[in-house]
């Protein structure tokens, strides 16, 4: 039965009350007792302060029979709930009370009670309006307290955050959900002390936030969403680090509220900004990312029709043995060719990652690919192993294996000089599958590449658990001045060689730019570079003339 059914019954039992009746009562104070979360109720009436102390007095009791007293206050004291009501009656002295009067006290304990009941409903419903399952405010409050600072006059020169956890499924892998929760748990609390008294911290999924504090916290709160090192001794020796990725927004000094997502809005524009921006994790919005989100809505809305005219093409960067200065391979990247403007994939592809778009994009690629290899097949021009980038969205999709073997078996293409490469994947489930559709395509004789090695908080548990074919190592790990003694990068770059050299699996750097850097490539045997030392993204023509030579001077 339902709270309002039950404080219904109730109410109309107030005005039927007689000795009869307790047990009946009873039962209904139970009802709405459990549902508020209250242990034990007493109304006890007492003639006089005597009987009170003797224990003498006429009660309408609800408590929990499986609890003894001390197992009740201990239960009080964890969940800190409201535990024990007594109602004290008391009639004046000299006199006891008649049944008539005692019915009439008794319609006043019952009606204090049902005062305080209501009370207790209505807190009860504000924390499950305002508060999720695991005890954070959520985005109803966020709402709430933004239109609220604005009635008050207190929200114009305030700060709003909108933060997503970085990585926080390697840390629930590392140390389980439980003590996960745990760690979030201590670093959001740290980040609620740290945006202070009137600061707000609200939930939006499970590990993404919504903050609001004065604009003289911000830069504390700045060094917190950076990184910080969270406690966890109770099931882990040493910290836990933690940061997060951030969308910020400055409320203007002179601030006026139309709706919550005015605000709200702007600071998922700059969060939007800051994950789609590798080096940078902290983004403050500006009014320029308003054309950002109408230039990307319209491009998404221009897609379908784009894809249908192949206004997509497919350019091509050679990869060379900076041994013998050879073409050895190339990795097809995307470029929008649209009205003579050549769109950047920073643009577009981000955009269809947001949902499985970016699944047709990259199956529209390989189709492209396998036909251009078969025309240089037929012309008799040698080819190398072309590599073909494929969006994480795909490892859920039990068909993808059979899509990209029906793509290149359709075309002829011999499986060896196909190449699939996926970027680092962090997320428990993507981690799985991801490993068994390396195995799958490998027992095709299709290579399987991992990019941007080093870039992703996953990196050495990716290359260790899962058997790549070739490992691409992100441009970071280059020395970028020998002049100025990169001592630290040179070292990195070294060793994260070394270990996949070591592992027997092909070491490709990206981004190779200068001659001395194809000398710290030679000097530490790595013999494959991709950059524009040797060559830019070249369209087909362009390619086809590389593919013809082979040779790079």
């Amino acid at each position: 039965m339902e709270y309002f059914e039950l404080l219904e019954e109730f109410l109309i039992k107030l005005n039927e009350l007689d000795s009869h009746e307790t047990e009946r009562m009873t039962d209904v104070l139970g009802g709405i007792c459990r549902y508020l979360g209250i242990s034990l109720f007493c109304m006890n009436v007492y003639d006089n302060a005597g009987a009170e102390k003797r224990g003498d007095g006429r009660s309408l009791k609800y408590y929990d029979s499986k609890a003894e007293s001390e197992q009740v206050l201990a239960i009080r004291e964890d969940l800190d709930v409201i535990g024990v009501y007594v109602c004290h009656i008391y009639c004046e002295t000299g006199r006891t009370l008649d049944k008539k009067a005692q019915k009439r006290a008794r319609y006043i304990a019952l009606t204090v009670m049902s005062y305080v009941s209501r009370k207790l409903f209505k807190d009860k419903a504000s924390r499950l309006t305002y508060m999720d399952a695991d005890g954070y405010y959520n985005l109803p409050y966020y709402r709430k307290k933004l239109h609220d600072y604005a009635d008050e006059g207190k929200l114009s020169g305030k700060v709003g955050a909108y933060i997503n956890l970085k990585h926080f499924s390697v840390v629930n892998r590392k140390v389980g959900r439980d003590n996960g929760d745990m760690v979030m748990r201590n670093y959001i609390k740290c980040l609620a002390d740290t945006c202070g008294e009137d600061g707000i911290v609200a939930r939006f999924g499970r590990d993404r936030f919504f903050l609001l504090f004065d604009s003289e916290d911000l830069d504390a709160v700045l060094e917190v969403l950076s990184g910080k090192e969270v406690s966890c001794e109770s099931f882990f020796e040493g910290k836990i680090f933690v940061s997060a990725s951030a969308g910020i927004y400055v409320l203007p000094k002179k601030y006026t509220l139309n709706h919550s997502a005015d605000v709200i809005d702007k600071l998922v524009m700059a969060l939007n900004a800051a994950r789609t921006t590798k080096r940078k994790d902290l983004v403050f919005y500006n009014e320029n990312m308003e054309f950002v989100r109408e230039r990307s809505s319209l491009l998404y809305q221009l897609f379908p029709s784009a894809l249908a005219n192949e206004e997509f093409c497919v350019y091509y960067q050679p990869k060379v043995d900076v041994n013998r200065g050879r073409l050895v391979g190339a990795e097809a990247l995307c470029r929008w060719s649209r009205e003579g403007e050549i769109i950047s994939p920073e643009e577009f592809i981000p955009l269809l990652e947001q949902d499985t778009s970016i699944c047709k994009l990259d199956f529209y690629m390989l189709d492209r690919v396998c036909r251009d290899m078969s025309l240089w097949m037929e012309q008799g021009i040698e080819p190398v192993r072309v590599s073909v980038n494929m969006s994480r969205k795909h490892v859920l999709d039990s068909a993808f294996l059979r899509g990209i073997l029906d793509t290149v078996d359709a075309y002829e293409i011999p499986h060896e000089l196909i190449e699939i490469e996926f970027t680092e994947t962090t997320t428990d489930a993507e981690f799985k599958d991801l490993k068994r559709i390396v195995a799958e395509l490998q027992r095709e004789d299709i290579c399987v590449a991992v990019d941007d090695f080093g870039m992703g908080y996953s990196s050495l548990t990716l290359i260790k658990d899962i058997p790549w074919n070739v490992i691409k190592v992100d441009k970071s790990f280059l020395p970028v001045d020998e002049e100025k003694d990169d001592t630290v990068r040179s070292v990195m770059f070294r060793y994260v060689v070394a270990m996949i050299r070591s592992m027997a699996v092909e070491c490709i750097v990206e981004g190779v730019e200068t001659k001395e850097q194809v000398e710290k490539l030679k000097a530490n045997d790595c013999i494959l570079a991709q950059g524009y030392f040797y060559d830019k993204p070249l369209m087909k023509n362009e390619f086809e003339k590389r593919l013809v030579k082979k040779v790079y001077n």
